[in-house]
């Protein structure tokens, strides 16, 4: 049975396994995107609905964690850092306030 993809093939000679490796690396990728996104605003979320942000923190974390592990052990460059130091839509000014560099 073939594989579901959103998209058509890219290159028309690439292999299921080829296709997999990349589908798993980008769905590492993604899960490492939640959390850090879950890391900015699960303050605030936790803040208008204790029971939701309660209700999937978990799955944020946990789903990181198993991403990193896979990432890891297949070899992908998950480029974390950067992940973390995302803004997030915040401004350079309000980053470098959070971060403690406003003067």
């Amino acid at each position: 049975m073939p594989l579901a993809t959103a998209a058509p093939i890219d290159p028309p000679g690439i292999t299921e396994a080829q296709l997999m490796r990349e589908e798993v690396e980008a769905l590492c990728s993604h899960m490492l995107w939640l959390r850090s996104w879950w890391q900015t605003h699960c303050d605030g979320i936790r803040a208008a609905d204790r029971k939701a942000a309660s209700s999937v923190h978990d799955h944020f974390i946990d789903g990181a964690m198993f991403a990193r592990g896979v990432a890891r052990m297949a070899g992908f460059d998950m480029q974390e850092d950067h992940i973390k130091d995302y803004s997030w839509g915040r401004s350079t000014q309000t980053m470098r306030v959070v971060l403690g560099g406003a003067k």
